[in-house]
């Protein structure tokens, strides 16, 4: 996946450092994340393919479509892209 690095894009980042998960604040997996992310503006969620299914397991399933997916070298494996609607 290439971002322009100029681009405004609100990514959410759920599982590293600084990230609501590491703070112990709200996760992906949380019946209210649609409303988090919404309340942050945040349009886009990068994640790990191994949390894949967490995500399209909970509530939040019916508001993000799959937009993009790329090996990395960074996570050592897949990372999936998904936009919140």
């Amino acid at each position: 996946m290439l971002f322009n690095s100029y681009s405004n894009v609100e990514l959410f980042n759920g599982c590293g450092f600084g990230s609501p998960q590491a703070d112990g604040q709200w996760t992906l997996a949380d019946s209210d994340a649609y409303e988090q992310l919404r309340n942050h503006s945040i349009g886009y969620i990068a994640i790990p393919s191994n949390l894949q299914s967490t995500l399209t397991k909970s509530a939040l399933a019916s508001h993000v479509r799959l937009v993009d997916s790329e090996a990395t070298p960074i996570f050592k494996e897949t990372v999936m892209l998904y936009q919140v609607i």
